[in-house]
């Protein structure tokens, strides 16, 4: 994993290695972490749930243990929004396939991916 500072010591974004341990090896994805970095349609850390609807379709929503993954496959990226922004009654059981109607529009986005195959 190589993360990316800014010069104030600020998290811009962290690159995953296909392969770790090998200096040689490509980059797999990116995450990222600050509001300047934007996908071609506006989509940022600052953006919120329904701003991914209105912008890409969904592919699929993972429910994992402390956050939700939107999947978007048109640009290969993955947008994580954290539970605590879900209905308390969605927010502890992994074993809940979430819906996009049940996720409140204004949920922000906590970082996103975008990955290489």
């Amino acid at each position: 994993l190589i993360e990316v500072y800014e010069k104030n010591g600020k998290l811009l974004l962290s690159l995953t290695p296909k392969t770790i341990a090998d200096s040689s090896s490509t980059i797999s994805n990116v995450r990222i972490e600050d509001s300047r970095f934007k996908t071609e349609k506006n989509i940022s850390t600052l953006s919120r749930f329904k701003d991914i609807q209105a912008a890409y379709k969904i592919s699929k929503i993972d429910n994992l243990i402390n956050s939700i993954v939107i999947s978007v496959n048109e640009i290969n990226a993955q947008f994580a929004i954290d539970k605590n922004q879900l209905p308390a009654n969605l927010r502890y059981d992994m074993g809940l396939k979430i819906e996009a109607s049940q996720i409140p529009d204004n949920s922000k986005i906590k970082y996103f991916f975008i990955n290489w195959d």
